[in-house]
């Protein structure tokens, strides 16, 4: 990559519903996003309200980080995910 060209700041999250919760994770990473080690799950009632479900992703955003795969190659390894 052309060092004088700079990715836009990304923060990504992960929600999934089933019949019983919502869950919210964030996620972290450059191209691909995946889930870290010490992740963070939060989980909601099914009938959490939208200011409830907006404050939750908001805070995984916050979690979720931005990483140049240089300064953590370990968290980018195909051996995490198998």
């Amino acid at each position: 990559m052309n060092s004088t060209k700079r990715l836009p700041f990304m923060q990504f999250a992960t929600i999934h519903r089933t019949e019983r919760f919502v869950s919210i994770a964030p996620l972290s990473g450059y191209r691909m996003s995946y889930r870290e080690d010490d992740l963070c799950v939060t989980y909601l009632p099914q009938d959490a309200s939208d200011e409830t479900l907006g404050q939750t992703l908001l805070e995984a955003f916050d979690k979720s980080r931005f990483i140049w795969p240089r300064d953590e190659p370990e968290l980018f390894k195909w051996q995490r995910y198998v």
